[in-house]
């Protein structure tokens, strides 16, 4: 699973992207014919240009990538469009690509319709617990959803107390409309953590 290119403004689109990108790799995760690539070693492999090196760096056949752009409708409504390809890099064919678009309150129905077409395309042998946690949502709150990958992607800058703060109080935000989700206690943990290599101190 490679990033999502942002076409536009990173600012407001790199952490859809990022989250995109989350969420279609742990749906992918939990289907047992599916074995995805650690992030870190994504990441270390999407600086190369080419998907032939990505692949060989991962030891991957399958490559799932593609991007994110917003666009400005003529009521002045923000929308945001997805478009995801699944390419065999071992013959070279692209077996699917699939495009879905939104307001920025779909977000979780986006990942929902781009999760269902992937899959679908892999055509695996789903169980029906499989079934089941592919359909699960980390929260039904999209403003805390939307909060918890704004905090990930304030995580993903250099590690200081000028990017850890924002993301500490980005994850606790959701926390007093969406107690249970639990996505957002992991953030805050690394938040907490990153902070304390900044500072040393505890939270």
């Amino acid at each position: 699973m490679l990033p999502f290119r942002v076409l536009g403004d990173q600012e407001s689109l790199g952490y859809v992207a990022e989250g995109l990108g989350e969420a279609l790799s742990a749906r992918l995760f939990q289907l047992k014919e599916v074995h995805v690539a650690s992030a870190t070693a994504v990441e270390k492999a999407a600086k190369t240009n080419s998907l032939e090196k990505v692949a060989r760096e991962l030891g991957a056949n399958l490559l799932v990538h593609g991007t994110v752009q917003g666009t400005q409708s003529q009521d002045n409504v923000q929308r945001i469009a997805v478009v995801a390809h699944l390419d065999d890099v071992s013959t070279g064919r692209r077996l699917w690509s699939g495009e879905v678009s939104g307001v920025p309150r779909d977000l979780l129905t986006l990942e929902d319709q781009i999760g269902s077409k992937l899959v679908a395309a892999l055509e695996p042998t789903l169980s029906g617990p499989e079934l089941a946690r592919g359909a699960v949502h980390p929260t039904e709150n999209v403003e805390t959803y939307e909060l918890y990958l704004k905090g990930r992607n304030a995580l993903r800058g250099e590690e200081n107390v000028k990017n850890t703060q924002p993301a500490v109080d980005f994850f606790q935000a959701p926390l007093t409309k969406d107690p249970g989700f639990a996505l957002a206690y992991a953030g805050l943990a690394d938040a907490s953590l990153a902070m304390y290599h900044s500072t040393k101190e505890i939270l």
